[in-house]
C-alpha cells in the first residue's frame, strides 16, 4: 500500500519581518526579484480534495529555501549565493548582508521545523503502508534558467528524480500523462533531482520515493502577468 505527500516550497511571496534586517536594496528591487523567483500559483493546481496530502512552506525562498540543503559546504547553489539563506539575487547581486547569527536563527526557526514536519508526516505514512511517495512540486521560467545555469531549450515539463528513491513506475505513468496532453518532457533537465526528507535521504530509505514535478511558466502564465 501507497500513500503520498504533495511538498510545496516556492509558491508563498511572503516575507516576514527578519527578512529585512540587513538587507541591502530597496523595498521595490524585492519585491521585483521576489516576484521573479516565486513558483506563484502553484499551489493552486492541487484540487481541493487533496489538500490533506500538501506539505507546503509558507514563505519566500528569498527569506528561506527549505528546498536546499542546510549547511552551504554540500549545497551546490551556494556558490551562486543562494543556498538555503540567499545571499545574492538572481542577477548575481547581493542583497543581504552575511550574518552568521542571522542564518543559524531562521535555520533553527523556520527551516528545520519545515524539515520535522516534513519528516514526521513520512513516517507516519510509513508506520501504515509500505511506501510514502513524496511529490515535489514547483514551476519555473526559461530566464531563470538561462540566468543561472545558461540553459536552453528547456521542456514544458521537467521531472527530476533523486538515485536510490525513484518509483519507475510513477515516473513512467508522470511522463506518459503529460506526453499524452502534448507536453513536452525532460528528465532532470533543467532542474535535477528531488526532494527526500533529510532523515530517510541519509539513512537510504527504500520506502521513500520522490518525483519532481517543474512546470515551465510559459505553459500556465497569462502574457499580460509579469513576474519579473
Amino acid at each position: 500500500m501507497k500513500d503520498y505527500i504533495i511538498h510545496i516550497p516556492h509558491s508563498s511571496l511572503v516575507l516576514p519581518n527578519e527578512f529585512w534586517d540587513g538587507v541591502l536594496l530597496d523595498e521595490t528591487e524585492i519585491g521585483k526579484e521576489n516576484k521573479f523567483l516565486c513558483d506563484e500559483l502553484v499551489d493552486t493546481f492541487v484540487p481541493k480534495e487533496f489538500e490533506d496530502k500538501i506539505v507546503m512552506f509558507q514563505f519566500s525562498r528569498m527569506f528561506i529555501d527549505v528546498e536546499r540543503f542546510r549547511s552551504d559546504d554540500i549545497e551546490s547553489m551556494s556558490k551562486l549565493g543562494m543556498g538555503a539563506v540567499y545571499l545574492k539575487n538572481s542577477n548575481g547581486q547581493f542583497f543581504r548582508r552575511y550574518d552568521e547569527n542571522y542564518r543559524e536563527k531562521i535555520l533553527s526557526e523556520y527551516y528545520d521545523p519545515h524539515h520535522r514536519l516534513l519528516e514526521s508526516r513520512t513516517d507516519e505514512i510509513l508506520s501504515n503502508c509500505d511506501i510514502c511517495q513524496i511529490i515535489d512540486l514547483h514551476s519555473f521560467s526559461d530566464e531563470l534558467v538561462y540566468k543561472l545555469f545558461g540553459k536552453v531549450n528547456n521542456p514544458d515539463i521537467c521531472i527530476g528524480v533523486e538515485e536510490d528513491f525513484t518509483d519507475p513506475i510513477l515516473l513512467d505513468y508522470t511522463l506518459n500523462y503529460f506526453n499524452s496532453l502534448g507536453y513536452t518532457t525532460c528528465i532532470n533537465y533543467p532542474y535535477e533531482g528531488s526532494l527526500v526528507p533529510t532523515k530517510h535521504f541519509y539513512s537510504k530509505d527504500s520506502r521513500v520515493k520522490s518525483i519532481m514535478i517543474e512546470i515551465n511558466k510559459r505553459i500556465y502564465l497569462n502574457d499580460s502577468v509579469k513576474y519579473y
